[in-house]
């Protein structure tokens, strides 16, 4: 199957919000300051019917426009153990830079295979940047959230992270076989088997 991806870095953490589309269907991948804008206005535009948003993380530039998003409609899902922090934004005690409207997530992304409308989404459990931090694989594409970035992984410093389940996420992310174009929560794009020398590098660090 065939899919588009589109892309706009919003707010002043320059978070990456994606517009996956695939003919008349569409989802959003992670909810940053403005993106209801760009969701709404490039839907409109390519006449695709949004019905869901998936998030990657709770962290306040992942969420900050999900309240929004799902009040005209799309249905929000998030991994259970980050979900206390829609529900109450600043309850994994990071200070909140932009305000954040609480909401309560309309389903669950469990570690497995998920249908969405045309779109069967792989969940990947990688926690490390928060508890309940997922990367999503559709075909040969990756969302990998703050998990992974262009020569970087996510901060591990914060309250909730977890230095140990960062590294196993990390080798959960290197044992991968196939080939995929990763999209992260910020930067540009890259390639998987472009960072897995530098995963290898970070697995020794992390270690």
């Amino acid at each position: 199957m065939s899919y588009q991806v589109y892309t706009r870095s919003c707010g002043e953490y320059a978070t990456n919000a994606y517009l996956l589309v695939s003919g008349t269907q569409a989802i959003a991948i992670d909810a940053p300051p403005g993106s209801f804008e760009f969701y709404q206005e490039l839907s409109h535009k390519l006449g695709t019917q949004l019905h869901y948003l998936l998030l990657t993380h709770s962290h306040f530039d992942h969420i900050a426009d999900a309240a929004k998003i799902q009040a005209h409609g799309i249905k929000v899902g998030i991994h259970p153990l980050d979900k206390g922090n829609c529900l109450q934004p600043g309850s994994d005690r990071l200070p909140q830079m932009m305000d954040v409207k609480p909401f309560t997530p309309d389903f669950l992304l469990e570690k497995g295979d998920l249908v969405l409308d045309d779109f069967l989404i792989k969940v990947l459990h990688t926690p490390g940047h928060t508890p309940g931090g997922v990367c999503f694989i559709i075909e040969d594409l990756m969302f990998s959230g703050d998990t992974l970035f262009k020569g970087a992984i996510g901060n591990i410093s914060f309250p909730t992270a977890d230095r140990k389940k960062m590294r196993d996420s990390l080798e959960v992310l290197q044992n991968l076989q196939a080939h995929y174009t990763v999209y992260p929560g910020h930067g540009p794009k890259t390639e998987l088997e472009l960072e897995k020398k530098f995963i290898k590098k970070m697995l020794e660090n992390i270690g």
